[in-house]
């Protein structure tokens, strides 16, 4: 009796006290249209794990990117081999298969709209499907036949999706599939669309190479372009990430024979705020609603299996930096609090939950089948979701403070 008194105790001091925001209308990936992978929910410590099994039938070669929330306990998830999973209430709903329009390429991450539609592209089409996961539309943008030229997410903003491929182009579409405008540049693209508060446009166009010079570049929502900035002797990696108003890009430059990360930040009017230098290579970055920017990446020696995260702060001074066995390839995942990340090593994989000050709080071992080297999801129930790359489970661990006391 007494146990049941405090765990109801409990119970209701951690709901009281976990006030969750509603998630948006309309839903982009990598924490919403400034790719900041930021999620406002309040997550705690984990404490367990569990495997949400779908179809290894339906879904024989696993996820292709990180699962979009769209709903409590409801996801989008995207396939190996072009299609769509519905994900609802821990079991498969349904199954769209962009075969249909011959595309089965791989998916990218997905979006969402106010009226439950769903935005996806492979690495050649843009399409659309209803709340049921029928197709509506689809567009085929770029030829099959040039790799170089496969496309980003899509995002939406305001009634509009944008897109880019690596190959140069950019694309502004309607909600019904109809190309607004393009814009095509004969230098390639990082293929990742972000979007200001105010509605531009921000890219990275790359010569690929480096100790060569890469440009950020910033359009307003008709495709105009309102300024590029180079940086020179520079191979932008990651980016751009839309940060407290800011543009943030992560590369990577030469020195004295030495080839390190930085991490170069502009405003809005594309004047240089900071440059800040990290030994790593970057492989990701996200950042927080206080501005802080987390890069993550592999450790400078080729020979060290090692992975390194750095904060920097709102005037791109290194706080901290946590260097890990293993490796870390994509971007972490930022709550109030924590931040995550999955981490391989040769015989485990695990997933990280550090603070802002950098103290790890806890590795939880991920199960034997696991292979996840995507950014992790937090869902708006405190859950930290990961797929499997290589099979059809999702990955969910969340708190069960109650079971940790007892």
């Amino acid at each position: 009796m007494k146990h049941s008194i405090l765990i109801a105790l409990i119970a209701g001091s951690i709901f009281a006290g976990c006030s969750q925001a509603p998630l948006p209308a309309v839903k982009n990936a990598y924490g919403g249209a400034g790719r900041d992978n930021y999620y406002f929910w309040q997550s705690k410590n984990l404490y367990r794990h569990s495997i949400i099994v779908t179809d290894s039938v339906k879904i024989p070669k696993g996820f292709s990117a990180q699962p979009l929330c769209i709903g409590r306990q409801t996801y989008l998830v995207p396939t190996s081999t072009g299609g769509v999973a519905e994900i609802t209430n821990d079991s498969l709903g349904w199954l769209f298969a962009a075969s249909q329009f011959g595309d089965s390429s791989s998916m990218n991450a997905l979006a969402s709209d106010s009226a439950g539609n769903t935005i996806g592209t492979t690495q050649h089409s843009l399409f659309s499907l209803d709340a049921q996961g029928r197709l509506q539309w689809h567009d085929s943008l770029t030829a099959t036949a040039d790799p170089a030229s496969s496309l980003s997410s899509p995002l939406l903003l305001n009634g509009k999706i944008f897109c880019c491929s690596g190959g140069g182009t950019i694309w502004c579409v309607d909600e019904k599939g109809n190309i607004l405008w393009q814009d095509h540049k004969e230098q390639d693209i990082l293929t990742q669309v972000a979007a200001t508060p105010g509605g531009d446009i921000a890219v990275v166009y790359t010569r690929g190479e480096f100790r060569h010079t890469d440009t950020v570049t910033l359009l307003d929502s008709k495709g105009e372009t309102k300024w590029m900035e180079e940086i020179p002797a520079t191979r932008i990696l990651q980016g751009p990430v839309i940060s407290g108003g800011n543009i943030v890009v992560a590369g990577t430059r030469d020195s004295a024979d030495v080839r390190k990360g930085v991490v170069s930040v502009f405003n809005l009017s594309g004047k240089k705020l900071h440059e800040t230098s990290v030994d790593l290579i970057p492989t990701g970055l996200s950042a927080d609603k206080e501005g802080d920017i987390y890069v993550s990446g592999s450790s400078l020696d080729v020979q060290d299996i090692r992975s390194v995260v750095a904060q920097l702060n709102t005037a791109g001074t290194q706080r901290w930096a946590v260097t890990i066995d293993g490796l870390l390839g994509c971007s972490v995942a930022v709550t109030k609090k924590y931040i995550y990340f999955p981490v391989a090593t040769s015989s485990v994989r695990m997933l990280y939950q550090l603070t802002h000050e950098g103290k790890t709080e806890e590795v939880e071992v991920l199960p034997a089948i696991a292979y996840t080297p995507f950014t992790p999801i937090v869902d708006d129930v405190d859950r930290v979701v990961l797929p499997n790359r290589y099979g059809s489970q999702l990955f969910v661990f969340e708190s069960d403070i109650v079971g940790k006391i007892f």
